[in-house]
């Protein structure tokens, strides 16, 4: 029989800064609370700044910006359920650039509270290219090692109580994630209802409470962040049959992803120290393009290089900054005009550019567009030449 509560939050950060701002040369440190006989924490860092007061159970504090590569230390405040207040202090790393989680766990009845150090970036650095990288922190006290699957795939085993286990799932459909117990694997201890996974976001399952508990399955999630990659990897994240924005599917990008690479323009989009724009087209806008041009293009180099370029700003705009500026140089020399609509901006009074399809990576902006910007007499110039 389930006796108490077991919680499965979705705990993840704000939204990246805007455009043109990324973490840099930052370090960025927050406090996850998973201990739940324990009222509240307060955070005082190691110059007496109480920095974060009042986090409760399955609460997250907003990123606090710390000094890069200084080891330091915290003190907790904790008010059990019952008892006196008091306060606990452990050690904290060097923090290198980047963003950091500190996750409280264990049980303040028999004191075994630690504070687990989670760097998120150097932790899902691999993962984030194909999809989301998926943290469990396991908080149940006296579970079993518990096992996760999405959908009918195995994703990460035996996570034991107080450990953090990190893993990835491709963006590439709707999952649901399930936790069980191999003693009564039919049996799940949670079910996450069937969720959308985008490329490049990095999120917390944290589970909390007492083994065995109840489950249930209507759980809150919370805001994922983004993790800052550079333009070629954020596309190539992008596979076949997803669309970012309906939450059905994610627009694919593997057509434009392979013509980059085979004509060498992927090291332009992906050098993290050079800010550009890019209009991205879908893999429907570019199966749209006329036949003979699209032969065309890629028989051609130069023609290709032409094409390309069309499509690449120097510099990161925003919507407004591409209104406010009305008219830009792309790299192939052309120029585009950028005129107000609904929801963001017509590109050459023709092409929708939508604010809510613009995706700040490390080195700019991504735009994706659903037509392919031909550039004015490329048929003529590169085309018609008998």
């Amino acid at each position: 029989m389930w006796r108490k509560v077991v919680w499965l939050v979705w705990l993840a950060a704000l939204a990246l800064p805007a455009v043109g701002q990324t973490i840099g040369g930052s370090a960025y440190m927050r406090v996850l609370m998973l201990v739940n006989d324990v009222q509240a924490v307060s955070v005082t860092l190691e110059d007496g700044r109480t920095v974060f007061t009042n986090l409760t159970p399955g609460s997250v504090s907003d990123y606090l910006l710390y000094d890069v590569n200084r080891s330091t230390s915290v003190t907790l405040g904790i008010t059990p359920l019952s008892g006196q207040s008091y306060g606990q202090t452990w050690p904290v790393p060097p923090l290198p650039a980047g963003h950091h989680t500190l996750v409280l766990v264990g049980s303040s009845a028999n004191n075994t509270l630690q504070l687990l150090y989670v760097d998120e970036d150097d932790l899902c650095g691999e993962a984030l290219a194909i999809g989301t990288c998926t943290i469990f922190v396991n908080n149940i006290a006296g579970s079993p090692p518990l096992y996760f699957n999405a959908d009918d795939m195995p994703l990460v085993g035996d996570v034991q109580y107080q450990q953090i286990v990190v893993n990835q799932v491709p963006a590439t459909s709707y999952l649901e994630f399930t936790g069980v117990d191999l003693n009564n694997p039919d049996v799940p201890v949670f079910r996450l209802q069937r969720g959308f996974f985008e490329p490049n976001v990095i999120s917390f399952y944290s589970l909390i409470g007492s083994y065995p508990g109840t489950m249930f399955s209507d759980y809150n999630i919370g805001i994922t962040r983004r993790a800052a990659v550079d333009t070629m990897t954020f596309l190539r994240g992008l596979v076949a049959d997803l669309q970012l924005n309906d939450g059905e599917t994610l627009f694919a990008t593997e057509n434009i992803v392979a013509i980059l690479d085979e004509s060498g323009f992927d090291d332009l989009v992906s050098t993290e120290g050079l800010l550009l724009t890019v209009f991205a087209p879908t893999d429907q806008a570019i199966l749209n393009v006329a036949v003979d041009l699209y032969q065309c293009a890629v028989t051609n180099p130069d023609a290709m290089r032409e094409l390309i370029l069309n499509h690449i700003l120097i510099g990161s705009y925003t919507s407004a900054q591409l209104i406010s500026l009305g008219r830009l140089a792309t790299m192939a020399g052309t120029t585009h005009t950028f005129t107000p609509t609904e929801g963001g901006f017509l590109i050459d009074n023709a092409v929708r550019g939508l604010e809510a399809w613009r995706y700040p990576t490390l080195n700019g902006n991504v735009y994706l567009v659903d037509t392919v910007l031909v550039p004015p007499g490329f048929s003529e110039d590169f085309c018609d030449r008998g």
